[in-house]
């Protein structure tokens, strides 16, 4: 009796310290949230044959001896060491089951971060609070052809999950609801961002991201604006419709640029002068340009020339070239040809 008497308070006290350690790494994370293919250790205080180590299963679920299979998917350690306590306890196994559970390896709980990112990879949910926007930090943001918008993918309440946020939104309209907390499984994917292509007299020719509410003229700023055989004016887009044609049409500056566009930026319309003129050759029709307007584009006339006696050359609508004898005032259209005459005296 003696002895008993004298083990009696080492066992119990060995005892508390071994849940104490036990239970220290879970203390640590009360709220790390289980997830398939975390591995943990199930203790019940003085009843060793139900210590097991086990793995969640993809479901969210382990099989536990005397209440077999508990789902465990999402809950907290504290949370899940209640609910196999209360089974215990309700299917008359132990009367009051002091259960513990130990986080051995954490496996299901890490993010996938794809796509247009700096440092795509597996990352760990390293608390239970962990948003979108920290995950995304963690694989070094978005590239710089990345999109705006992120897709989230996974599984919330044993059903399949997907969402699209817009991240800047989340910033620029102060909607921070959508900086969702991500859970154990989840996959964040992030697109290429959408482009629109530009080619003919342009600066700079090429594929170019589209940015938040581009226009047809910041677009065609991005390609370094019309080179100087271009004009603004004369601007083709074709486009993909939905039942996958392209279109054609003649766009206004202040049009939305959609994904895909393609801007032909065609060459600006010219004229030609010759005869007594100080500089001949072609040049650009500016915007309501007059005959008076493009005589000075040549320099004005020679001392032998006049600007009172000119000639134009027009092609008519038959395809015929005709001659008249115009006014100072009157408009210059495309492919005319001015011809400055030698003065008589």
């Amino acid at each position: 009796m003696t002895m008993r008497l004298f083990r009696l308070p080492h066992l119990l006290l060995a005892a508390v310290l071994s849940l104490a350690s036990l239970g220290s790494f879970a203390q640590g994370k009360p709220d790390y949230p289980l997830g398939a293919g975390d591995a943990i250790r199930v203790q019940v205080f003085q009843n060793p044959d139900l210590t097991i180590e086990t793995r969640v299963s993809e479901n969210g679920s382990i099989t536990y001896p005397l209440i077999g299979a508990v789902d465990l998917g999402g809950l907290s350690i504290a949370a899940a060491e209640k609910k196999i306590a209360d089974a215990l306890q309700k299917g008359g196994f132990i009367r009051q089951p002091q259960v513990n559970i130990v986080l051995i390896q954490i496996r299901g709980n890490q993010v996938s971060v794809l796509g247009q990112v700096n440092r795509p990879g597996r990352f760990p949910l390293e608390t239970a609070n962990t948003r979108l926007s920290d995950m995304l930090a963690n694989a070094g943001g978005a590239t710089q052809g990345g999109d705006d918008m992120v897709v989230i993918t996974g599984q919330r309440g044993g059903q399949a999950f997907r969402r699209v946020i817009d991240l800047p939104a989340i910033y620029l309209n102060e909607n921070p609801s959508d900086d969702i907390i991500l859970m154990g499984g989840d996959t964040v994917y992030v697109h290429r961002a959408p482009v629109f292509h530009i080619y003919g007299e342009a600066q700079r020719p090429g594929s170019f991201r589209i940015e938040r509410n581009m226009t047809v003229m910041q677009a065609l700023a991005q390609g370094g604006g019309p080179t100087a055989r271009g004009t603004e004016n004369k601007l083709r887009l074709h486009r993909r419709s939905a039942n996958d044609t392209v279109t054609q049409s003649v766009p206004n500056l202040t049009d939305p640029v959609q994904p895909d566009d393609v801007i032909y930026v065609e060459e600006a319309p010219v004229f030609f002068i010759y005869g007594e003129a100080q500089r001949p050759g072609s040049f650009r029709i500016e915007r309501n340009m007059t005959l008076m307007q493009a005589l000075a584009q040549g320099g004005g006339p020679t001392a032998r020339g006049s600007e009172k006696k000119l000639r134009l050359h027009r092609r008519g609508a038959s395809g015929s070239i005709e001659q008249t004898v115009p006014r100072l005032t009157d408009m210059v259209q495309p492919n005319d040809v001015i011809y400055v005459e030698e003065r008589l005296f």
